[in-house]
């Protein structure tokens, strides 16, 4: 087939009806001059996309390959595309070695390819691959800190990674051999921006290795100190968390994303913790908008581990009588109804965060609904966009219940009137377990990696120059 012939057959018919031609084409030699004549690109991310579309993997990773091997100068200048599309189908097949690999290769370009590193990062941080972040982080956490460009998120991300790792390595080898010892885990956490408070590690050490106290110590924590409180509550729960097969770095994560919007939507006027961790249906749904509408990143993995995450948080504040039945019923609801939206919004895309198929089951779910959500999980693997089909009528049932409760809930309750610029502005995050220190004001502002004027010994960028901007 010659240029002429395939630019026709592009310009004429379904790409992926076309693909075994397509991929002929390219088997060869380019013909001469097809480079100059065609814009040649636009035939391979076409092809990229439609057979991404209609859900045909194998062809595309066998189009990836052949680009790859025999065109390296066509496949360059589009390889985060593909090998980010590869990342994510190894990952849904469990595929370790390859996924290594290709991680590998986006971590040595950090800057260049930062969004692809972070969407790639928080993918594997939640299927749980840790010995690959591991050396990841290890290999590649000085390059971005000493960047000038903006890399702060990804850095943020690195160093809670290395913070979770580190905890959850020593307490599982001190539960053997009786050795948590404060100076050990601060070394290794220590150029990640963490130093531990004596304190602070003696709650992490009693936590960890002692059952919960009762209700009526935790709540005098809650009035008296919130921070301690919430720090304190977080070790119990990544114990928990841990019996259904999810690992300190994804609860930790997912702990602060629910801890983010609490601290937002909560009053300091409210006493109790069933008021605090109480979740408003409209107010979730909208912080959940705020995160699902950043255009530079896709956040899909992030939404179903906080959605399908969070359940297993409030199954445990209710196991420790720490929140009432009214907000624990209230809650689950809430996190019903935004399941409901995403079985059905992302249908098409389910497939790419299956790691929640990999946890067990909580304990307010029902088996039904429970294996019938995997299925779905499994069945979005061939669903193709175009032709989605409805969620099957069990499934829906059970969180229909869920989506009612939580409209009449927002019904009998007082509408929001923030915008989301007031929203975005009041957004406050948990308190990171180093001391933040406070803004100093200067006139002339220092550069992102001067020391910071405000005396904590880091450097600017990540310390106040987030606050400054």
């Amino acid at each position: 087939m010659d240029r002429h012939e395939i630019w026709d057959e592009y310009l004429s018919q379904n790409l992926v009806e076309a693909y075994d031609k397509v991929y002929e084409f390219f088997s060869g030699k380019i013909p001469e001059g097809i480079l100059e004549d065609y814009e040649i690109e636009d035939l391979i991310m076409e092809t990229e996309k439609e057979l991404e579309q209609e859900k045909e993997f194998d062809k595309l990773l066998e189009f990836r390959n052949l680009l790859k091997n025999e065109h390296p100068q066509l496949y360059e200048p589009h390889y985060q595309y593909f090998d980010e599309f590869a990342l994510r189908y190894y990952c849904y097949h469990d595929e370790p070695e390859k996924i290594e690999s290709i991680f590998s290769n986006f971590m040595a370009k950090p800057i260049e390819c930062y969004e692809t590193c972070l969407y790639g990062f928080r993918k594997l941080l939640y299927y749980q691959y840790r010995e690959i972040l591991n050396k990841t982080v290890s290999k590649n956490y000085e390059i971005l800190v000493n960047s000038e460009e903006y890399t702060d998120e990804l850095e943020d991300d690195m160093g809670l990674f290395k913070y979770y790792y580190n905890m959850e390595d020593m307490y599982q080898r001190s539960k053997e051999e009786g050795d948590f010892d404060k100076e050990k885990l601060g070394n290794k956490v220590e150029q990640y921006d963490f130093k531990f408070e004596d304190k602070l590690f003696s709650i992490m050490k009693k936590a960890l290795f002692n059952p919960i106290p009762g209700k009526e110590k935790l709540i005098k924590k809650f009035n008296k100190d919130r921070q301690i409180f919430i720090f304190t509550l977080e070790m119990y729960l990544l114990k928990y968390m841990k019996k259904f097969g999810i690992n300190f770095e994804s609860s930790g994560m997912i702990w602060r994303a629910l801890i983010a919007f609490c601290l937002n939507y909560s009053d300091d006027r409210e006493e109790t913790p069933g008021e605090f961790f109480n979740l408003d249906y409209h107010a979730f749904d909208q912080y959940l908008g705020i995160l699902d509408e950043d255009i530079f990143t896709n956040n899909i993995s992030d939404l179903v581990a906080i959605i399908w995450g969070g359940v297993y948080v409030y199954d445990f504040l209710k196991s420790i009588d720490l929140i009432g039945e009214e907000a624990y019923q209230n809650s689950i609801n809430t996190l019903k109804a935004s399941k409901d939206k995403i079985l059905i919004h992302y249908k098409a895309d389910l497939w790419e965060t299956s790691f929640i198929t990999q946890w067990k089951k909580p304990e307010c779910v029902s088996e039904k609904e429970f294996e019938g959500e995997k299925e779905v999980f499994k069945e979005s693997y061939s669903t193709i966009k175009a032709k989605s089909s409805e969620i099957p009528q069990e499934i829906r049932d059970e969180l229909a219940q869920g989506f009612l409760e939580a409209e009449k809930e927002m019904d009998e309750s007082e509408s929001s009137d923030d915008s989301l610029e007031e929203l975005m502005e009041d957004f406050e995050v948990p308190a990171d377990i180093a001391s933040k220190p406070t803004t100093v004001e200067k006139e002339e502002e220092p550069g992102r990696n001067d020391p910071c004027p405000c005396g904590s010994g880091k450097k600017y960028k990540h310390c106040c120059w987030r606050k400054n901007h």
